[in-house]
């Protein structure tokens, strides 16, 4: 896909340490897709069928850029 289609949904508000967090992956004007590639700055994190990435207590390592 192009990549200005596919769009990263995460958390408006910023998420406090130890807080959990999901982000997810869906292609403009559609709904979330599966099959989804997560990258955390550049480095490839999760590669699986979930569609979605959990994290399920944020710490200061998980801060960075994410991209799908």
């Amino acid at each position: 896909f192009p990549d200005g289609d596919l769009l990263l949904v995460s958390p408006v508000h910023p998420v406090t340490e130890g807080a959990s967090v999901t982000l997810s992956c869906r292609l403009r004007g559609e709904n979330n897709i599966s099959d989804v590639i997560f990258y955390h700055n550049d480095k490839l994190i999760q590669n699986d069928s979930r569609g979605e990435l959990k994290i399920s207590a944020v710490s200061q390592s998980d801060e960075g850029f994410y991209k799908c």
